[in-house]
């Protein structure tokens, strides 16, 4: 009788430990919360090279671009003037029709400058989508990896403490 009443005090202090050792795993739990991180876009953009080379490529393209088009602009800016200067010597039809000429060419200038761009605004948007892709990979990669609830982007929080900036590790992933 004696020892199954000691069997019984065991059993009972066993699960009152079990109930206070689940208590404060719970409580542990509760008071740790989710795991939060961030990172700066910005930064993100201006330091990955993958990032930095698209903008490169790009930028060149759009150098090209403007050159061409200023080239097209001086020409027919100074076909203009020469024109101005002529105006005197040209008989007036002969002047009306070589003006139109060059309004239409002025025109025909106007709407191959929004055509190029509109296609080079078209070649940055179809750049960002796969970066923005890679990055929030890396960045569900990184939350999966190391337990994160929930990864913010900085611009969208009013303050964020530096020990929670995620960012360096995103920038060094996509850098591999």
């Amino acid at each position: 009788m004696a020892r199954l009443a000691a069997w019984i005090i065991c059993l009972i202090v066993g699960a009152a430990l079990g109930t206070a050792l689940e208590s404060s795993y719970v409580e542990a739990q509760v008071t740790a919360g989710p795991k939060l991180g961030y990172i700066d876009t910005e930064r993100i953009l201006d330091e990955s090279e993958m990032i930095m080379q698209t903008r490169n490529e790009l930028r060149k393209e759009e150098d090209r671009i403007q050159a061409e088009l200023q080239t097209i602009r001086t020409e027919l800016e100074e076909k203009m003037r020469q024109l101005d200067a002529q105006k005197e010597f040209l008989k007036p039809e002969v002047y009306n029709q070589q003006y139109a000429d060059l309004r239409k060419k002025f025109i025909d200038y106007q709407a191959l400058r929004q055509q190029k761009l509109s296609d080079l605004k078209e070649k940055y948007v179809q750049a960002a989508r796969p970066i923005r892709e890679q990055v929030n990979e890396v960045v569900q990669q990184i939350a999966q990896e190391e337990g994160f609830s929930f990864i913010f982007a900085k611009e969208t929080l009013a303050y964020c403490a530096p020990k929670y900036d995620l960012t360096q590790k995103v920038i060094d992933r996509l850098n591999k």
